[in-house]
């Protein structure tokens, strides 16, 4: 990663807190999310048991309970979680807006002022967050969000949606400290951000919330087709946005009209008669939007769990995303292809199996929050689901040391490295657990200027030249010859599941595989061939049990891969009726790159790709 690292860890070194000197910021966390003094004169007005002011625990004096009626999430630490919320701004932008909250969400109540009659008065300011929560002292509820709900709006934009990730592009790039943590954590943020904007034709300070749908490719390994639903700062004139998007063409569907330019299309939320100026509107592929505004622009329906989700999510987070696994590893799957091998395979372990639907946000003022949100194969595994993802968060940051005990990390990330378990460790503290409505809801608090030191150091953690093996951190990057392919397959692995699908058991040999590479050698992707699988009979889903590969080759777990996967038991490598067969191609989506694509052989003949001397007469 050479020099890029180090103006990295550079750029966020300044807003870097080490672990020995976060002690003393996380009193700023008292100061979050509405937490004033307003906020105890009206708890003990009410009645409602106010929070103890005890100095030297913030802990105990924030965590507060929620109303039944709402839900909430988590933080992510390690790259796992943290890319998920980035997906779409650094692979190739992304957003989501919203902003239609119910009408009893308002914040109700304000000031009072009573009738001057000359006598003293003390006046007490509701905080409004009290319309949504029972705040409460807890040592065991998860903490109260800084924001209120707002579901954010889904009409106009087609049905079928996979993912959806927001982002309030006007406040990220004009508040110092959110451009501050974005500029940490990659250069091409801030680029991919501007990218979006330009595909919508504005500007950063016109648009106040972008909320974006990924749809399934147009072609299978593709990239997710994206639609934005946009909301504007201040309502402007269909005119001026004529222009800007190169004077499109009207056209009618059914009722309904658009304005197409090219390959994309516009859709309004009123008919373009009756609008002289524009607050909303929605943006893509002209084959979507057509089907958007067939349903006359209004919400598609949602699957159950992603609808779960949407209900308690809310516009006003700075980031935020809903995605289902089922989606992220089949038609979004090109998106994950962008990211090192190491991430997949992390998600694919933790929420590949039995995960339905993920909701993740994050808002930056006054302190760093984020909230994770899980629904498991039915309301009652939510525990299950949420116990699974505690034991792994927990286990962090004792993998990360034993990690740098075997490889030393990378001289231009060094000191941020040797602080990054103890990072883990202080956000565990401040992290709680808790069921909501059949969903598993984890969230955090932390000073607004934690996040970019734990966040750059989990992202860097994730990159393959993050550490040097068998070499002392002595300034000097070791030279060493690329590994050819032969070598590669024959390096020896450990690897061992007791069920995992046929898919997450490939990217878990891949993700071995890939580990401890020589410099210069780069890491392979992976690739379930779905049509091929589906002409040859072959369940995708199957599970395969008890895989035990102890200090054999990459090929040779690739085989039994095969072997296991295949629908005649026993049969011959080399016969007909060994369908199923593992092959090395080119990398479509990173050219010079290879990867390790599980398909059959008719496929593999089918499409001239050498077939493996194992499955060969």
């Amino acid at each position: 990663m050479g020099i890029a690292i180090a103006k990295l860890v550079e750029a966020a070194a300044v807003a870097a807190l080490g672990a020995d000197r976060l002690e003393k910021t996380t009193q700023q966390i008292e100061t979050s999310s509405n937490a004033s003094q307003a906020r105890k004169k009206v708890a003990k007005a009410e009645g409602i048991a106010a929070p103890k002011a005890e100095k030297k625990s913030p802990k105990s004096r924030r965590k507060k309970k929620r109303k039944p009626s709402n839900k909430w999430m988590v933080p992510v630490f390690g790259g796992a979680g943290f890319v998920l919320l980035l997906l779409g701004i650094l692979s190739y932008s992304g957003a989501l807006d919203g902003g239609g909250g119910k009408k009893e969400g308002q914040a109700k109540g304000g000031t009072y002022v009573p009738p001057d009659n000359g006598s003293s008065v003390t006046v007490i300011e509701k905080d409004p967050m009290l319309s949504f929560y029972n705040l409460q002292d807890s040592e065991t509820n998860i903490w109260v969000p800084p924001v209120a709900p707002a579901k954010f709006k889904l009409n106009l934009l087609p049905p079928g949606a996979g993912a959806f990730l927001s982002i309030r592009p006007r406040d990220l790039l004009s508040d110092g400290i959110k451009k501050g943590i974005l500029a940490s954590l990659e250069p091409s943020v801030k680029d991919s951000l501007d990218a979006t904007l330009k595909a919508v034709g504005l500007e950063s300070s016109d648009v106040q919330q972008i909320l974006i749908g990924y749809y399934a490719p147009v072609a299978d390994g593709g990239m997710p087709q994206q639609v934005y639903r946009v909301e504007l700062s201040s309502a402007q004139p269909l005119t001026y946005l004529r222009n800007v998007w190169r004077n499109p063409k009207t056209e009618k569907v059914e009722e309904t009209e658009i304005l197409t330019s090219g390959s994309n299309a516009y859709l309004l939320e009123k008919a373009l008669a009756e609008i002289t100026e524009v607050e909303s509107f929605c943006f893509g592929p002209v084959n979507l939007i057509k089907e958007a505004a067939s349903m006359g622009g209004g919400e598609a329906p949602l699957l159950a769990p992603v609808e779960k989700l949407w209900n308690s999510s809310s516009s006003n987070y700075d980031l935020s995303v809903i995605f289902t696994p089922a989606f992220l590893f089949g038609d979004g799957r090109a998106i994950l292809s962008r990211y090192p091998p190491r991430l997949e395979s992390i998600l694919r372990r933790q929420i590949g199996n039995d995960t339905r639907a993920v909701a993740l946000k994050m808002h930056f003022e006054d302190s760093w929050y984020t909230e994770l949100q899980l629904v498991g194969t039915s309301d009652q595994e939510a525990g299950r689901t949420m116990a699974s993802v505690q034991q792994a968060l927990n286990g962090w940051p004792g993998q990360v040391e034993s990690w740098f005990v075997s490889e030393t990390p990378h001289p231009y990330w060094m000191g941020l490295a040797l602080r990054f378990p103890q990072q883990l460790r202080k956000a565990l503290q401040y992290t709680r657990y808790q069921i909501e409505d059949g969903a598993g809801v984890s969230n955090m608090y932390l000073p607004s200027k934690f996040a970019s030191n734990l966040l750059i150091a989990s992202w860097t953690g994730l990159q393959d030249s993050a550490t040097i093996r068998g070499q002392l951190a002595t300034g000097s990057t070791p030279t060493a010859q690329p590994l050819t392919m032969e070598e590669y397959l024959a390096r020896p692995i450990n690897v061992s599941f007791d069920q995992e699908p046929i898919e997450n058991a490939l990217a878990v040999i891949v993700e071995e595989a890939n580990d401890r590479l020589p410099e210069g050698t780069p890491t392979l992707g992976f690739l379930l061939d779905g049509d091929a699988f589906e002409a040859g009979g072959i369940t995708r889903n199957q599970q395969l049990r008890d895989f035990k590969h102890e200090n054999k080759s990459v090929r040779s777990a690739l085989t039994q891969i095969a072997i296991m996967g295949n629908t005649t038991p026993g049969a011959e490598l080399s016969s007909p009726d060994q369908k199923l067969i593992w092959v090395v191609t080119d990398d479509s989506g990173s050219p010079g790159k290879k990867r390790i694509v599980l398909m059959t052989k008719a496929a593999a003949t089918a499409a001239n790709i050498p077939i493996p001397r194992e499955f060969l007469p």
